[in-house]
């Protein structure tokens, strides 16, 4: 539209991006009152997917979310690990209510970006946001391909690629040694599926600095891929020569590929009235590449001070105590992925840690719940 005015609108909260984060944000800003508009650069919300869809019940109950059917597509009874030799460890999960699922990504993010409408956000696809708005050094809002939205805060749920943080002075930029690539696709014809288990795979010549999984989705479908950093090939061809070994009779239906930062979040993910959130600012676990849970609890967080800043005439500045919010959810545990991260980066290494953590399938029955809800909290994929 150059040469032309963009027409305007205006709202209390402008939320850039469709995803977990983006979803739980508009739906804590609009929840809390505030007039609430949500972007995407998307023509449909939730495609194309971009990870394994591995989700814990907790993060779903922690935000009062209850699993439907037409995305909740496995109860997952825990995870089956594979060293790098092949030796295999089970690590159930209970009770129930701690368990997994795995998601039907698309209709999942659906599901969130409802809620949020539901309660009175607006949403706007195919408009991709170009830049910030800023009047006298301020920032009163930001600029799409097709208008121009005035907003008292804008949060940015727009991913690894975030231009939001950029626009707005956080340094989000990423080395290329600081991310990990990621390649998946969705097989049907996997007859021999066990549907109770996420399947992991570890080792350098499967996933060089990453693995491997196989992740249930139905009665013979399955996300099969690979998560690899500074590796020699592509992505790809590692997912190609898994398939090939592990599932050669998949018959594929989809293929997605992504980036994920392996670094720690961002130390302050608030400038003037501009929020960030779940890869944005750099939530993720950089042991597994998880994300989702991180991106809904962080994105319903910022929205839910992002409401309270507009509908109680606060001063800015209390937009920062979302800072304390966030960290105190997930700044350690992300942290703590973060320094352990590179123990799948050596095959002895891991060997060693699975003749250790043998023992542990044995206890899981009668641990107590809380080392339960501890492990669920860790090792979402």
């Amino acid at each position: 539209m150059t040469g032309e005015s963009l027409r305007e609108e205006t709202c209390d909260v402008v939320v850039v991006g469709t995803g977990p984060g983006g979803g739980m944000a508009s739906f804590g800003a609009a929840a809390g009152g505030a007039k609430t508009i949500v972007i995407d650069k998307k023509s449909v919300v939730g495609a194309p997917v971009r990870c394994a869809e591995g989700l814990g019940l907790l993060t779903l109950g922690e935000l009062g979310i209850e699993p439907q059917r037409n995305w909740a597509l496995a109860d997952i009874r825990g995870f089956r690990l594979f060293s790098p030799s092949g030796r295999k460890l089970d690590l159930a999960i209970r009770p129930k209510d701690l368990r997994l699922i795995v998601l039907d990504r698309v209709a999942f993010e659906q599901h969130l970006i409802d809620r949020a409408l539901k309660e009175g956000a607006k949403l706007r696809l195919e408009e991709p946001a170009t830049g910030l708005l800023r009047e006298d050094g301020k920032v009163v809002g930001i600029r799409t391909t097709k208008r121009a939205i005035r907003a008292k805060v804008i949060i940015g749920a727009d991913g690894i690629e975030s231009r939001v943080g950029t626009w707005a002075g956080l340094h989000t930029a990423l080395k290329l040694r600081d991310h990990a690539a990621c390649a998946q696709y969705t097989l049907d014809g996997l007859d021999d599926l066990d549907h109770e288990w996420l399947e992991v795979r570890f080792g350098q010549r499967i996933a060089p600095r990453g693995y491997a999984w196989v992740f249930p989705k139905g009665a013979s479908s399955a996300n099969v891929g690979v998560m690899v950093s500074n590796a020699e090939h592509p992505a790809k061809h590692y997912a190609d020569s898994f398939i090939a070994e592990r599932t050669p009779q998949g018959r594929p239906t989809n293929f997605t590929v992504g980036c994920i930062p392996l670094v720690k979040p961002m130390a302050d993910a608030v400038i003037e009235n501009v929020m960030l959130v779940g890869d944005a600012a750099h939530m993720v676990n950089s042991a597994t590449g998880g994300g989702i849970p991180n991106a809904m609890m962080t994105g319903f967080l910022a929205g839910k001070v992002a409401a309270e800043y507009v509908t109680k005439g606060l001063p800015l500045s209390h937009l920062k105590t979302y800072n304390p919010l966030w960290q105190e959810r997930v700044k350690g545990i992300l942290e703590d992925k973060y320094r352990s991260k590179e123990i799948m980066w050596d095959d002895q290494r891991l060997e060693r840690a699975f003749r250790k953590a043998r023992p542990l399938q044995y206890l899981l029955p009668i641990a107590p719940r809380y080392f339960i809800k501890m492990l669920i909290r860790e090792t979402n994929f």
